[in-house]
């Protein structure tokens, strides 16, 4: 819905910057926004239908870690590929020939993020947090069969910090299934 909402008001950048941070779980202010094509801080890439992110550093890490994504077209529509929406981006840096994925500051993003929430009727959208995007993927995947080893791969977690944002019924569901498969004979 916010998506949507950025991009019939022709506000293009959000609209990539949210699928961008939605699907790669980037955190949106810290490591979405500052993205940069080739730079000290990131490396972004597109090619044969899947998106790499490098991170330089990352808030709990001090190596780089890469972020593949596939292109999810097919299955999630174009609204939520972040691939299709990076494509985009880097083709606009390109012509205005930036470094820098993105132009928007931290404040022009949460203030353009919470009203587009509210045009879009999310409820209290007015004070809706940027985390609310890993929150929503960490749900998505679990709802979608993945495993906690899956969730924690994809949100690069190294703590039970992703707990936070998942519903106490998907942790159990998730556990549950792990009992059974361990458990279960090989018949």
């Amino acid at each position: 819905m916010l998506i949507r909402a950025a991009e019939e008001e022709g506000d293009i950048e959000q609209a990539a910057l949210i699928a961008v941070s939605r699907l790669l779980l980037l955190r949106a202010p810290s490591e979405a926004i500052p993205l940069q094509i080739h730079g000290g801080r990131s490396a972004v890439s597109c090619a044969a239908g899947e998106v790499v992110v490098v991170l330089n550093k990352r808030k709990h890490l001090r190596a780089p870690t890469t972020l593949r994504r596939m292109c999810c077209r097919a299955s999630s529509g174009r609204l939520l590929c972040a691939y299709q929406w990076m494509k985009k981006a880097l083709a606009v840096a390109a012509t205005e020939k930036r470094k820098s994925m993105f132009t928007k500051t931290r404040g022009q993003f949460v203030n353009d993020f919470r009203r587009h929430a509210t045009a879009a009727g999310i409820p209290d959208g007015g004070s809706l947090g940027t985390h609310c995007l890993r929150r929503g993927v960490a749900r998505d995947i679990l709802d979608a069969g993945g495993s906690l080893s899956v969730l924690l791969l994809a949100g690069d977690w190294r703590s039970a910090a992703f707990v936070r944002y998942l519903r106490t019924s998907q942790l159990e569901d998730a556990a549950n299934s792990r009992l059974v498969i361990d458990h279960s004979d090989s018949e």
